[in-house]
């Protein structure tokens, strides 16, 4: 079993990028760091291959900012080229804890399932514990790109990632795709990932607590444009109405009374939610 991995990283901190790499490179056979930061040196790079793994991570950038699903895509085409059956996708700022690594792969190598389009890590994010899961698997609705390793053979299936997506969504819209292909999201129980999900804040406000992420407006732009046009493409009310709950309603709230920048993020999440009726996708300048 050959397993490529890649981390598209953006304005990455050399020494935090260079820990969370070191909790999963050594279990794998490549490593492709994909650069969205425009204009960056590859020098910037050399703290973090350097050492025993120096000869399984390279470099690849276009020196601008691609989005998450081209860096994806050029990563799986290259992977497929050079006969990889998995690969392995990373956040710039998720790693596992340790000893996991090892045994996410045991697990799926023994299983061999054709049937999947994701394997996916239980999520400890930074602000608060995952839940326990009895059992070795739990087979899941969507799941997310971090952490996950996918069977490159199903890209024959499914075609590769959406690209006008740029950011946000392009894991939800793979995963709604392949249901007319049968192919399940089965998350591996005990295998444990640290994620950062924004700069996020809880507080207390009118008795309840409410949770600030902190996004900038430009992030807060594609998520809502983005889910806008999911929904409108696949129809799942079950999806949509939280959505609209925790991540506009819940957001602007949150946005209004506790976040800096309020009219520009504000502004941004109106636009997004237009641009998603519209159906317009691709990058926003």
């Amino acid at each position: 079993m050959k397993v490529l991995g890649v981390v598209i990283t953006y304005f990455p901190d050399p020494e935090e990028l260079k820990f969370n790499i070191s909790t999963y490179v050594s279990e794998i056979d490549k490593l492709i760091i994909w650069d969205n930061t425009p204009n960056q040196q590859v020098n910037y790079f050399l703290p973090i291959i350097g050492g025993k793994n120096k000869s399984k991570i390279q470099v690849m950038s276009t020196g601008k900012n691609e989005g998450i699903a081209f860096a994806l895509n050029r990563a799986a085409e290259w992977g497929i080229n050079n006969h990889y059956d998995y690969l392995l996708t990373m956040d710039q700022d998720s790693n596992f804890v340790e000893g996991c690594m090892a045994h996410y792969l045991e697990i799926i190598q023994r299983n061999n399932r054709l049937d999947i389009l994701m394997y996916t890590s239980m999520l400890r994010l930074i602000s608060g514990d995952s839940p326990p899961f009895e059992g070795e698997f739990l087979e899941q609705k969507l799941g997310i790109t971090s952490g996950s390793v996918i069977p490159l053979s199903v890209f024959a299936k499914t075609g590769f990632f959406q690209e006008e997506l740029f950011i946000e969504g392009v894991d939800l819209e793979m995963c709604w795709r392949s249901k007319k292909y049968n192919l399940k999201i089965v998350q591996v129980n005990h295998v444990y990932l640290n994620h950062t999900v924004g700069n996020r804040k809880e507080f207390n406000f009118l008795g309840k607590k409410l949770h600030s992420y902190n996004y900038p407006p430009l992030r807060i732009y594609y998520s809502a444009r983005n889910h806008i046009y999911l929904y409108k493409k696949y129809k799942d009310k079950k999806f949509i109405l939280p959505y609209f709950y925790h991540n506009i309603f819940k957001r602007s709230i949150a946005i209004l009374f506790l976040e800096a920048d309020k009219r520009r993020k504000l502004y941004a999440m109106y636009l997004g939610i237009i641009h998603g009726l519209k159906g317009r996708l691709g990058r926003y300048a």
